[in-house]
């Protein structure tokens, strides 16, 4: 079965992806007018969020618009509640709060600051009545939001893939809990960023027990893939491209069924993958098929198949996953269990059968 593409992710990545950024930069704006989408269509979701910020079980979103302009402003969200109040939401991702911004919106109606970074909130603004702040905090970080939107099976009917999909969608920004401790959680942040890469070149030298498993398989060349990682191309003839091993966020809509719970919240997995291009799609579909739902390597990680997913716009890539906390939890021996855990999967995927091919 061919799972719908998520269009939240292919826009963005349409829109402000590059070849070394996939995910771009500047994509703020962006990013709040999906937002906005989504809430206006699952008011249920918006509902859930605002109670969250303003602490409050009884309020309920009629309405949800952005960037509306104010004499007072132009904050990134409105949402209009049941009996005419109002709560405005300011974004932050990686920018600082501009000058009297936020002392600004309290003329506006309930007020609430979401940031990826850490921001310094005035204190005038924190004493006011009508600023929205969790009780530990002077301001909301972007896993709260995350975490305030219900589950897709409380969901109206219809609605639970979408709150999927935009679930999925913060989680590949690095908006949502991670699963990772410490200074893991770079391997998922911006690659060109020295202090993210040393991390990222550290698991990339990790990886290195691979390589005599893809020399022995018979591939061609191998290298290095965004610093944490590694692509092989195998011989000519082959139905697919290429392989890579690398860590990678899952996206939960292309895991099979019950699959998702060992991978969440944060869906940080190990992948083992081989890219198609779109003409052999029907190839990945009949390997992918022949692929056991989920299985237990000699290390006790448990690998779980990820159904064919287009990348690129016309590419498929079929992956093996295993979530990768409980792998860097334990710190021993962890370059040999990364790669003997990675030779495992490889085996796996590019030796069990196809089942369009008569055997058994």
């Amino acid at each position: 079965m061919k799972a719908p593409r998520n269009l939240f992710l292919e826009f963005h990545e349409s829109r402000c992806g590059s070849d070394e950024r996939r995910f771009g930069t500047g994509w703020e704006n962006l990013f709040t007018e999906q937002f906005a989408f989504f809430l206006a269509s699952d008011l249920a979701a918006a509902t859930a969020m605002a109670r969250k910020l303003v602490n409050q079980n009884d309020v309920e979103v009629v309405a949800v618009s952005t960037q509306a302009t104010f004499e007072q402003g132009r904050p990134d969200l409105r949402l209009d509640l049941l009996g005419g109040a109002t709560l405005h939401i300011e974004h932050k991702f990686d920018s600082p709060l501009e000058g009297t911004q936020l002392q600004r919106y309290l003329g506006l109606g309930k007020v609430a600051l979401v940031s990826r970074r850490n921001q310094t909130v005035p204190l005038a603004v924190l004493l006011n009545r009508v600023y929205a702040r969790p009780q530990n905090g002077d301001f909301f970080r972007w896993q709260d939001v995350y975490e305030s939107l219900p589950a897709r099976q409380e969901a109206p009917a219809g609605f639970g893939q979408l709150r999927e999909y935009f679930r999925s969608y913060m989680r590949e920004l690095g908006l949502a809990p991670s699963s990772l401790k410490s200074e893991w959680r770079r391997l998922f942040l911006d690659r060109t960023d020295k202090a993210n890469q040393a991390v990222q070149k550290e698991f990339g030298r990790m990886l290195q027990g691979v390589r005599p498993a893809l020399r022995h398989l018979g591939f061609l060349l191998v290298t290095g893939v965004s610093h944490q990682g590694m692509t092989a191309k195998g011989k000519a003839g082959l139905p697919w491209r290429h392989l890579i091993i690398e860590p990678r966020r899952v996206p939960a809509e292309y895991l099979d069924p019950g699959a998702t719970a060992p991978f969440d919240p944060g869906y940080e997995a190990l992948t083992v993958a081989i890219v198609f291009d779109r003409i052999a799609e029907q190839e990945a579909r009949s390997i992918y098929e022949g692929l056991p739902s989920a299985f237990t390597d000699p290390k006790g990680s448990v690998w779980y198949r990820v159904r064919p997913q287009t990348i690129g716009g016309n590419r498929i890539r079929l992956s093996l996953a295993t979530p990768l906390a409980p792998i860097l939890n334990i710190d021993h021996d962890l370059s040999e269990r990364l790669s003997s855990s990675a030779s495992a999967a490889l085996d796996v995927l590019l030796k069990h059968p196809d089942p369009s091919d008569g055997r058994p």
